[in-house]
C-alpha cells in the first residue's frame, strides 16, 4: 500500500528546488504455514493468512490470496475493477457518465452520430438543430430541410428563416421552381400566369407576333394562306377551297364558280369554264359539250365515268364503294397490304385489334407491330403481362422481383411506404419500433417501450426517471432531490441534498504554504488557466508558489469563476518571507486580479482565501522578465532562462555587443522569435541566432522581420538552449525588444480507446497533455518501422512532478510493462523521472531502476503509450519520447 506524505515536504529555495518525496510500505506475504487449529471456510470465501475471506468481493486478496486491488479500485466477481464514481458506469476499463458520454450514450457502446450529442443518456441533435431524415439539420438555412423536414427549396431558391425565398437575378421571378426573365420568356410572358400563344414571342413583358404574321383576334395568323382570314381578318374562304397568296383558290384541278369549286372537265354547268353550260341532253367531258361519252367511259347522269376505277362508280353506275374501298377492275375491294375483317378494311401489320389476321386481338398493354403483338414503350413482359417495372410491386426493376407489404415500387427501387424508414433491410416505424427507436439500431432496453421516438424507462423501486435514464436523486449530482437539480462543481449529492465539499485538494495538497502547487514559467504556456475548475468550498485558502527567473518582472494573475456576494475570493501575492506584496479582493461579479511589476528574481507565493460560500473558479497567470541582465555577452553569463511567451527589452552598445539568453524548452515546440521596437517598427538593424549548449548553429535571421528587424521560426525538442541578438556586421548601436512565443503540442481528446489514440508518432516527439476526470487514460500511438528501443517519461518541470502519473507500454494484443516512479531519486542532470514521475528508459544506469528491458529491442510494429494517474489523481504533465534505433 502507498503511503504519501504531505506534511513533510521540505522546501530549498536557496538552492532552486522543491518537492517532496513519496515512501513504499510493504505488506506481508499472504499465506503461510497453519496449524491444526486453522479454520474452515465454506464456500465462496477461502482461507488467506488464517482469516476466511470472500475473493469475490475483498480487494485485499481479490481472486486470489495476496492479489491486492490498486487504489480507486474494487473487487467485483474476482477482479479489480476501477471505484467508478457515483452516476458513472464501468464500460471496458474505464469510468464514464452514459448521461453525456458520446461514445456510451444511455449505456456502454452506444456511439452516438457524429452530428448528435448525448444528454440525458439519448442522443440527440444540438439545441440549434432537429433531427430529420438524413442527420441534424438547421431549418432556418438547410435548403433541403426549409422550415421543416424533407421541404425541398427550389433549384433557385434559398433557405432564410425557415422559408424558401428567391435567389433569381435582379428583375427575374421564380416560376414553377426555376428563375424566368418574364419580359423575354414566352412560358412567363409578364407574369408568372402569361403564355404567349402559337407564333408569338415575348418582347418587353408582353406577347406579339412573329415576322409577317397579323394578329386576328387573340391569334397571330398569315393572311396569305390563312382560309379564316385570306387576305385580311375575318375574310374567310368558301368551304372547298384554300388561301393561296391573300385569295381563295382550289384544289385538285378544280375552279371556283360562283363560290364553289367545280371540276370544269366534267361539270354540264361550267363546262370548261365558269361560263360555259351544256344544253340539256348533252353531257361534259373534257371541258367540251358533247352528246356521248368516248370509248371506255360510261354515261352516269350527266358526266361520263370510268367505271374500272371509279369508286364512286364501280363496275356500274350505282355501286359506290366504301370510303376504305379501292375501285379495282369495276369491283370494291380493300386496298394493297389491307384486308377485310369484319366489313372493315384493316391494317393487320398495325391494328391492334386483327393483328395478323382478323381474330387476333392485341392486349390494352401491347401494340401491333409486324403482325405480331409486343408490349408498349416502356413496358416490359414478364410472363403473360406487360408490366411497367419501374412501379410494378410484383416486378420491380426486374421480372419477379416482388416488394414486401410496407414496401412500394419507385423508380424500379422497392422504398418504404409514407411514415416508414429503412433501417438495414427493414421498413420500420421509428417512433414505436423498440429496436429502431427515434433513429436505426437505436435499440431500447428490456424495461423499456419506444413512445414518439424515445425509449421511455420503466424505472425500479427507487430510481426516478430524469432525462432518459433511471436515477437515484438521493446522491445524482445532476438530479439531486428533484430530476434537472444539479450540484456546482463544489457539492455532492448527499440524502437528495446538494451538500458542500471540505476534502477537495487542487492537484494535491495546497491548503497551506507548506504543501502549495507548484507554478512555473517553465511548465505549459503562459496566460492560461493554469488550473482548472478548482474549488472554494467554506472557509478554504488555496497556496501556490511561482518562480521568476530574472529580475526586473512582471506577474500578471487573474481569477475567473463564481464570484458574487456569496464568494468572493481574496486574491493575496506575498514574497519568499510571506511579506505582503500586494492584494485584491474584488467586487460582486468581478473576481480579483493583480498586475505586479518591477519584482526581484525569486520565489513567490500566491494565495486565494474564501471564508463563506462555495464556488469554482480558473487560475490564470502571465510571466515577463522585461529587461536584459548585463553583462550578458557569453552562454556562461546568460541573461535567463526563458521559457514559453516572453519579451526582453536589450541594449546594443557597444556596436560589438552581442547579448546572450537562455531558453528552456520543456517538450518539443515550434518557436518563433523576433526583434522590433515594441511599437511596431524597428528602430536597430539586429540579426538572431539560435545554438545548442555546444555552439552548433541551429537558425539564423537577418532582415525577414520588420524592416530591418529579425525574425526566425524553427522546431525545437526539450532541452536547453543560448539566443543571441547583435547588430548587423557590429556596425551600429541601440535598443530593441525580443519576443519569444511557443507552440506546444497537446493531446487531442478523447484519446483514451485505441481507435481514438492520438498519433501516429514516429522517431522522436514530445505533447502536453491532461489526466482529467479521475481514472482518466490518455493513449498515444508509435509505429516502428524497424527493430528499436523506446525510452518515455512522464515529467512536470525540471524541480518537480505536478501529477503522482503511471505510464505503461502496449503491443496491439498485451501490456509489456509499466512504470510509477521510476526510482525516487532526484536525476536533475538529465531531468527524468524524479518524485513522483514515471519513465521507462532500459539504458539508465541508475542505481535505483527497475528492470526494462521488456521496452529494449522492440521488433517493427505499432505499440500504444498510457498516461494515467496514480488511483485517482489528476493533473498536467509533459510527454517526451525518444525511439532508438
Amino acid at each position: 500500500m502507498r503511503t504519501i506524505r504531505l506534511s513533510c515536504c521540505l522546501l530549498s529555495l536557496l538552492a532552486g528546488l522543491w518537492g517532496c518525496n513519496g515512501d513504499e510500505a510493504v505488506g506481508s506475504d499472504a499465506g503461510g504455514d497453519m496449524g491444526s487449529d486453522a479454520p474452515t471456510c465454506s464456500s465462496p470465501r477461502i482461507l488467506c493468512e488464517g482469516e476466511c475471506i470472500n475473493p469475490n468481493t475483498d480487494a485485499e486478496n481479490c481472486g486470489r490470496c495476496g492479489n491486492r486491488c490498486d487504489t480507486g479500485e474494487i473487487c467485483v466477481n474476482g477482479d479489480c475493477v476501477p471505484n467508478c464514481a457515483t452516476g458513472q458506469v464501468l464500460c471496458g476499463d474505464a469510468c464514464v457518465y452514459t448521461a453525456t458520454d458520446p461514445n456510451h450514450c444511455g449505456r456502454c457502446g452506444n456511439r452516438c452520430p457524429p452530428d448528435q450529442e448525448c444528454s440525458g443518456g439519448i442522443c440527440r441533435c444540438p439545441e440549434n438543430l432537429s433531427e430529420c431524415p438524413g442527420g441534424c439539420v438547421d431549418l432556418d438555412k438547410d435548403e433541403s430541410n426549409c422550415g421543416q423536414c424533407s421541404r425541398a427549396c427550389g433549384s433557385n431558391e434559398v433557405c432564410e428563416d425557415g422559408d424558401c425565398v428567391s435567389d433569381c437575378p435582379q428583375g427575374w421571378e421564380v416560376c414553377q421552381g426555376a428563375c424566368v426573365d418574364v419580359q423575354t420568356d414566352e412560358r412567363y410572358c409578364g407574369d408568372c400566369n402569361t403564355r404567349c400563344g402559337t407564333n408569338q414571342v415575348c418582347e418587353g413583358g408582353d406577347c406579339v407576333c412573329t415576322g409577317d404574321l397579323t394578329e386576328c383576334g387573340d391569334v397571330c395568323v398569315d393572311t396569305n394562306t390563312n382560309p379564316s382570314h385570306c387576305g385580311q381578318c375575318d375574310d374567310p374562304c368558301p368551304e372547298g377551297t384554300i388561301c393561296q397568296g391573300g385569295d381563295c383558290v382550289c384544289t385538285g384541278g378544280l375552279v371556283l364558280c360562283d363560290g364553289s369549286c367545280v371540276d370544269v372537265q366534267t361539270n354540264v354547268n361550267y363546262c370548261g369554264n365558269c361560263e360555259t353550260e351544256c344544253d340539256p341532253g348533252e353531257l361534259c367531258v373534257e371541258g367540251d359539250c358533247t352528246t356521248g361519252c368516248p370509248e371506255g367511259r360510261t354515261p352516269c347522269g350527266d358526266t361520263c365515268v370510268n367505271t374500272q376505277d371509279d369508286p364512286a362508280h364501280c363496275g356500274d353506275c350505282i355501286t359506290v364503294c366504301r370510303a376504305d374501298q379501292d375501285c379495282v377492275s369495276g369491283v370494291c375491294q380493300c386496298g394493297t397490304g389491307f384486308g377485310e375483317c369484319d366489313g372493315v378494311c384493316v391494317d393487320t401489320q398495325t391494328n391492334p385489334n386483327y393483328c395478323g389476321n382478323c381474330t387476333t386481338a392485341c392486349d390494352p398493354d401491347e401494340v401491333c407491330s409486324g403482325g405480331l403483338c409486343s408490349c408498349r414503350e416502356g413496358l416490359t413482359r414478364c410472363g403473360e403481362e406487360c408490366v411497367d417495372t419501374s412501379t410494378s410491386n410484383s416486378h420491380c426493376g426486374e421480372c419477379d422481383h416482388s416488394c414486401d407489404t410496407l414496401e412500394l415500387c419507385s423508380g424500379g427501387h422497392c422504398v418504404c411506404r409514407d411514415g416508414y424508414s429503412r433501417c438495414g433491410t427493414e421498413c420500420v416505424l421509428l417512433s414505436t419500433d423498440p429496436a429502431h427507436c427515434g433513429q436505426c439500431f437505436n435499440d431500447c432496453e428490456p424495461n423499456e417501450v419506444c413512445t414518439a421516438g424515445n425509449c421511455e424507462l420503466t424505472c425500479a423501486e427507487g430510481l426516478t426517471p430524469c432525462d432518459g435514464a433511471c436515477v437515484d436523486t438521493d446522491t445524482d449530482e445532476d438530479h439531486c432531490g428533484e430530476c434537472g437539480r444539479d450540484c456546482t462543481y463544489v457539492q455532492e449529492c448527499l440524502e437528495g441534498d446538494c451538500t458542500c465539499v471540505n476534502d477537495y485538494y487542487e492537484y494535491g495538497y495546497s491548503d497551506s504554504f507548506g504543501g502549495a502547487a507548484k507554478l512555473d514559467p517553465m511548465v505549459g504556456w503562459p496566460w492560461r488557466p493554469h488550473f482548472d475548475d478548482l474549488r472554494l468550498c467554506g472557509e478554504e485558502s488555496d497556496w501556490y508558489v511561482v518562480y521568476l527567473p530574472t529580475d526586473d518582472s512582471s506577474l500578471e494573475i487573474e481569477v475567473l469563476g463564481d464570484c458574487s456576494d456569496e464568494v468572493l475570493p481574496i486574491l493575496t501575492v506575498y514574497d519568499i518571507d510571506l511579506s505582503e506584496v500586494d492584494t485584491d479582493d474584488g467586487e460582486t461579479d468581478i473576481c480579483p486580479s493583480l498586475q505586479l511589476v518591477d519584482l526581484a528574481s525569486g520565489w513567490y507565493w500566491i494565495v486565494l482565501e474564501n471564508t463563506v460560500g462555495q464556488g469554482a473558479y480558473s487560475l490564470y497567470y502571465r510571466i515577463h522578465s522585461t529587461s536584459e541582465v548585463e553583462p550578458n555577452n557569453s552562454p556562461d553569463q546568460a541573461t535567463g532562462p526563458f521559457s514559453d511567451d516572453f519579451q526582453v527589452v536589450g541594449t546594443i552598445t557597444p556596436s560589438t555587443d552581442v547579448d546572450t539568453y537562455l531558453l528552456w524548452v520543456p517538450l518539443t515546440t515550434d518557436l518563433l522569435l523576433w526583434t522590433d521596437d515594441s511599437l511596431g517598427s524597428c528602430t536597430t538593424d539586429t540579426v538572431i541566432r539560435v545554438t545548442d549548449l555546444w555552439g552548433e548553429i541551429l537558425g539564423e535571421d537577418d532582415d525577414d522581420g520588420i524592416g530591418l528587424c529579425s525574425e526566425l521560426e524553427l522546431t525545437l525538442h526539450r532541452g536547453y538552449y543560448f539566443v543571441s541578438v547583435n547588430s548587423w556586421w557590429n556596425l551600429s548601436t541601440g535598443s530593441y525588444v525580443l519576443h519569444g512565443d511557443a507552440y506546444y503540442h497537446f493531446e487531442i481528446e478523447p484519446n483514451g480507446e485505441v481507435y481514438l489514440a492520438d498519433g501516429p508518432f514516429g522517431s522522436d516527439f514530445g505533447v502536453q497533455g491532461v489526466v482529467f476526470p479521475a481514472y482518466d487514460r490518455d493513449r498515444y500511438k508509435i509505429v516502428l518501422d524497424e527493430p528499436a528501443t523506446i525510452v518515455a517519461e512522464v515529467v512536470g518541470n525540471e524541480d518537480g512532478c505536478m501529477l503522482d502519473s503511471r505510464i505503461e507500454l502496449w503491443s496491439e494484443t498485451e501490456l509489456l510493462g509499466e512504470d510509477d516512479d521510476f526510482d525516487y531519486g532526484w536525476e536533475l542532470e538529465n531531468l527524468r523521472g524524479f518524485g513522483w514521475c514515471s519513465r521507462i528508459d532500459p539504458f539508465s544506469t541508475s542505481e535505483y531502476a527497475p528492470d526494462q528491458s521488456w521496452a529494449e529491442d522492440l521488433p517493427a510494429g505499432t505499440y500504444y503509450l498510457i498516461v494515467a494517474g496514480y488511483g485517482s489523481q489528476i493533473g498536467a504533465y509533459n510527454l517526451n519520447v525518444r525511439i532508438v534505433e
